[in-house]
């Protein structure tokens, strides 16, 4: 049973079996095609995304119908809006947990990591995707 999955092999077939929302295939579908687990087509879709432009000026975004390739525009600004709202919640969830640990501890996990740096500037970086031209961003003011 072949546990690895050649990313060439998932690349080819997204640029040829998914591409448009129609021709989306859910990570199941994928894995069984491959005949890999679930894991591994993540970890894969995952490196994918890293090669960007892909071939054809296409993304790769998903959501519930699965995985497809894409140039329009919406369906790329909802991944965004989605993917990268994730993002944030991981890092807040992260920068709780970080709370609860004492100063050393902290210092520690910080001087690994610099979450809120690298969150800002993905944030600046697409916050033109994620928020409509015209749109105008409200600041929370703190009481």
């Amino acid at each position: 049973m072949k546990k690895t999955t050649p990313k060439k092999d998932l690349k080819s077939f997204l640029l040829t079996k998914c591409v448009g929302k129609k021709n989306a295939k859910s990570m199941l579908a994928l894995a069984l095609i491959f005949d890999t687990n679930t894991r591994q087509i993540r970890s894969e879709i995952e490196q994918i995304r890293q090669q960007v432009p892909l071939e054809g000026g296409y993304c790769l975004v998903s959501h519930n119908q699965g995985y497809w390739l894409s140039k329009d525009i919406e369906e790329i600004k909802s991944f965004l809006k989605r993917y990268l709202g994730v993002a944030a919640k991981q890092f807040k969830n992260a920068r709780n947990t970080i709370k609860q640990l004492n100063r050393e501890e902290q210092a520690q996990i910080q001087a690994q990591f610099i979450f809120e740096e690298e969150l800002t500037d993905l944030q600046k970086k697409y916050a033109h995707a994620i928020i409509p031209a015209g749109n105008k961003v409200e600041k929370k003011s703190k009481k």
